[in-house]
């Protein structure tokens, strides 16, 4: 039976400050309230020898010769993961459904999570990371989500996983599709694409529709996926901008982004938007999320049934 532990790589080496905040978030929501000294008891005795990620920003060192060289910081991570914490409290404000009392997070008063847009989200990063059984793929939820929150922006949004399957991973019917739903002629044999494509490693298209049937339009091009932190910069590239330029007709190139179910930390989050793709991650997903869809309710309340371990004795 899938279970949920405090196994640090399992977002990947870049997040495992976000994975341990998460896991302080799993303990909270089970049992009510949870210590950052419980995390870093942890760590300690389990985790000192973990090689740590470094930060540029240490104190200034010199070579054998004395003269100065790039200085590095290892990271701490129970303070990075209670950071991380607190950037989530901070942007979120009333939709984070814990409470932060000095360095202890407590699960809000009278929360139902399978009603919470952020537990849901935690709840498809955690059953894809631990294989927990859900009633349906969290991975096709998420590009739900995703599309949900974009709309709720004000975009206009195809849904490239949908109706690549309603089409039978056709891409010639699939863009076809796309285009009529978002009521922009697409041509789908414009540029040279792979003879087996599906959806040209795109999962969302966002149009912001200003009403103008004409050239210049705002277009955004989305990959969605849990995978571990590790490919975050190899999936952002996999949307092909100048591609889909040609596949639209377009003057000016679609913009590329990665969606993500975790927390991007500041840092992870300027590591991988370097390759100049943006990040759409938890925080900025829930804070565009409404009610929770009843598949959302049915992935929460599978995670919750789920078997995790507490710091508890």
């Amino acid at each position: 039976m899938a279970k949920i532990e405090p196994q640090i790589d399992k977002y990947g080496t870049l997040a495992r400050a976000s994975f341990l905040a998460d896991y302080l978030e799993v303990v909270a929501l089970r049992d009510r309230r949870v210590k950052l000294s419980s995390l870093q008891d942890l760590i300690e005795d389990t985790y000192t020898r973990v090689k740590q990620i470094l930060r540029p920003g240490g104190e200034e060192a010199v070579d054998a010769n004395g003269n100065p060289v790039a200085s590095w910081k290892a990271t701490d991570l129970a303070d990075e993961a209670w950071t991380s914490i607190l950037e989530r409290a901070e942007a979120l404000g009333d939709k984070y459904p814990f409470t932060v009392q000095g360095k202890v997070l407590r699960r809000a008063e009278g929360l139902d999570p399978a009603d919470s847009a952020y537990v849901s989200l935690l709840a498809i990063t955690m059953s894809h990371a631990f294989k927990i059984p859900t009633p349906v793929s969290v991975e096709h939820l998420l590009e739900e989500v995703v599309s949900d929150s974009l709309e709720n922006v004000g975009f206009h949004v195809g849904r490239l996983g949908p109706l690549s399957r309603a089409n039978g991973s056709d891409f010639i019917r699939t863009m076809n599709a796309l285009g009529e739903h978002l009521s922009i002629p697409i041509n789908p044999n414009a540029t040279t694409r792979r003879r087996n494509a599906n959806d040209e490693d795109v999962d969302v298209v966002a149009h912001l529709d200003w009403g103008v049937s004409r050239h210049g339009r705002w277009l955004f091009i989305g990959q969605v996926t849990c995978a571990v932190s590790d490919s975050w910069r190899n999936k952002a590239q996999e949307p092909v901008p100048l591609d889909w330029q040609q596949f639209f007709g377009e003057a000016i190139a679609p913009v590329p982004f990665l969606a993500i179910p975790h927390h991007a930390d500041h840092d992870t989050f300027k590591y991988v938007a370097r390759v100049d793709v943006n990040i759409l991650d938890r925080t900025r997903l829930v804070q565009n999320l409404h009610a929770n869809s009843p598949d959302q309710r049915r992935v929460v309340e599978a995670f919750m049934a789920s078997d995790y371990a507490s710091f508890k004795v």
